[in-house]
């Protein structure tokens, strides 16, 4: 998530009728500039930390923190409703069907990010992308330790 949610830099004019042009920094932030119309300000595209990422694509340049804060949050509440569902869905139905639910869902989120341009069907989409890690990953290594019982040997035998 920190390339999804990297700030650009400002390039901001600040004497509008000369072509003195100054950069934002770490230090200096041009964003209120940016946002309040206060100068003529542009975003510096050759500058390596401005990607075209989330913040481009929902235009999250003068959003409110919480919306840029909710990106990861409800990521991070996909992982840990599916760890307290997902997993038992493994269980009881076995594992190979929610692991492929998990790939298949990962792969619709993956498309859905890179088409959505509204921001509350992005956070839907990084819920269910945070359900398809779960069924990924944990569903997934169980799944992979069972189906390989020879490797288990192997391992066990070195201790």
């Amino acid at each position: 998530f920190a390339f999804l949610e990297t700030e650009p830099v400002f390039m901001c004019q600040l004497n509008p009728p000369s072509l003195d042009w100054t950069y934002s920094t770490y230090e200096q932030k041009l964003d209120k500039e940016y946002c309040g119309n206060v100068y003529n300000c542009e975003i510096d595209w050759s500058a390596k930390t401005s990607l075209k990422n989330l913040i481009s694509q929902l235009d999250f340049y003068c959003a409110p923190l919480w919306q840029l804060g909710g990106i990861g949050f409800v990521f991070l509440v996909g992982i840990v409703v599916g760890c307290s569902t997902l997993t038992k869905l493994g269980d009881f139905y076995g594992r190979r069907p929610v692991f492929m639910l998990g790939y298949a869902m990962n792969f619709v989120c993956i498309v859905g990010l890179i088409f959505s341009h509204n921001v509350w069907i992005d956070f839907v989409i990084l819920f269910c992308l945070g359900l398809s890690i779960a069924a990924r990953y944990y569903v997934g290594y169980t799944y992979n330790v069972e189906m390989c019982p020879k490797a288990q040997q192997v391992w066990v035998s070195t201790f």
